[in-house]
């Protein structure tokens, strides 16, 4: 008695009395996890050289401002050009890499054709979820690098508000995240380690708000911000903010935020979700 097999190619070999099928290669793709939810498996993409880690990995910083700014906008239609103007992106090297990448995994789709083509998002909350994997990567990376010091602030408040001051005087940039950032979006968590990213002289930032670099017991956390984009923040959100916050200070956008407390895991695994909820709705 024969033994018969199907992959998920389309491949197969079945024989029973009366039947008889055999197929040695398909012609279409593999299962597609737009048509079925439980495969989660992307493709090579060889048309385009373009993997899931080129896209949502440790190294295309560039190309994580164009998923910042459309999961930031879901059911924006988007030209092409419009995304990488709001971005400040390359069109091709970039955003059409993305799309590409987006419209082949089911994540977007399209309408139109040559300049009236425009892009969206269909399953903006998978897209999500996928890129929280990956994100793991690169929170990993940025916490290891990241400067620890000990503020003798009498709260939390306090010293985020120092940290924006000299943030501004050193004509830097703080993006606050993890309760830090929460806090902006009114969120209920409280926790007495300020988190930020930062971009300039985090050991100038330091001394000029007191702060003493420690090895063990920080309640400062300042990560590297390896590009300007983390600082992202969509037009609703910077207007809703525009009292709390400055250019050079405030919160990483919703995205971000969710991105940061769902892989640090723990009670900021648990907020993630309740900000998920809240503000991003998908």
């Amino acid at each position: 008695m024969g033994i018969g097999y199907f992959d998920l190619s389309g491949a197969c070999r079945l024989s029973a009395p009366g039947l008889f099928i055999e197929r040695l290669r398909s012609e279409e793709p593999p299962l597609s996890p737009a048509k079925h939810p439980g495969v989660r498996k992307f493709t090579a993409g060889p048309a385009t050289g373009i993997t899931a880690r080129s896209v949502l990995g440790v190294r295309p910083v560039m190309r994580h401002r164009v998923l910042r700014a459309m999961l930031s906008y879901p059911k924006r239609k988007w030209h092409q050009t419009e995304l990488a103007e709001e971005t400040h992106t390359n069109v091709s090297s970039h955003v059409h890499r993305v799309v590409s990448f987006l419209e082949r995994e089911h994540y977007a789709d399209h309408e139109g054709r040559g300049p009236r083509k425009v892009i969206f998002l269909t399953r903006p909350g998978d897209l999500l979820n996928d890129w929280a994997v990956h994100w793991r990567d690169t929170w990993n990376m940025v916490w290891r690098s990241a400067g620890r010091y000990l503020s003798l602030a009498a709260n939390a408040d306090v010293t985020r508000q120092a940290a924006e001051d000299a943030g501004r005087d050193l004509s830097g940039t703080v993006g606050f995240t993890l309760a830090s950032g929460a806090e902006y979006y009114g969120s209920s968590l409280r926790d007495d380690v300020v988190c930020a990213y930062y971009r300039g002289n985090a050991s100038r930032l330091a001394q000029e708000c007191g702060f003493e670099e420690v090895d063990r017991g920080a309640n400062v956390i300042l990560l590297p911000a390896r590009d300007d984009g983390i600082f992202y923040l969509p037009e609703q959100t910077r207007q809703r903010l525009e009292t709390r916050q400055s250019a050079a200070a405030g919160p990483v956008c919703a995205v971000q935020l969710y991105l940061d407390m769902r892989v640090a895991g723990g009670r900021y695994a648990e907020q993630a979700e309740v900000l998920r909820q809240r503000e991003i709705g998908y």
